[in-house]
């Protein structure tokens, strides 16, 4: 988390499950928002909707990737001034960042989650809607055993113990 909000390069929220009085989210200071909505699509769609009520775009980022760089967020921004829609794209066919400018609910409706076909389905709905979009450089997040191995390698001050 600090890895984002180290290099400031715009607001952020963070957008808790169950809710933001979980002890876990204390730590962080930021502005917390609860997650509404049943399923991770609904969820997403929620945040990103309420975010879109206050701002011209929105990234929404899952707490589970630590490659992210201020210069990423801020290619992931300059993106979204060209498109409608930019994907991070996570190595195991998700993604791990997701611009917008306006919400839509079919983008977050009915997606496989969790399977390696949320990046190519959303690029999918995307073209259906009629939306531009750009795909950055992909990046690995935290899924899997093997995933917690590679975090603990690659970064030791930030892994579980």
């Amino acid at each position: 988390m600090a890895r984002v909000t180290e290099g400031q390069v715009a607001p952020a929220v963070l957008c808790c499950h169950p809710d933001v009085a979980d002890p876990a989210f204390a730590p962080f200071p930021l502005e917390k928002w609860d997650q509404q909505g049943g399923d991770l699509g609904e969820r997403m769609y929620r945040g990103a909707a309420r975010a879109l009520e206050e701002a011209e775009g929105v990234l929404l980022i899952g707490s589970d990737c630590p490659g992210y760089s201020a210069g990423y967020l801020e290619s992931a921004l300059a993106a979204l001034g060209r498109h409608d829609l930019v994907l991070g794209p996570a190595r195991d066919g998700g993604y791990v960042l997701l611009g917008l400018k306006r919400g839509e609910r079919a983008l977050f409706r009915d997606v496989p989650w969790g399977t390696g076909r949320v990046l190519e389905e959303t690029l999918q709905r995307a073209e259906e809607l009629g939306w531009s979009a750009e795909v950055l450089e992909p990046l690995w997040d935290v899924d899997r055993p093997e995933d917690l191995a590679r975090l603990r390698r690659e970064y030791p001050a930030i892994s579980p113990g």
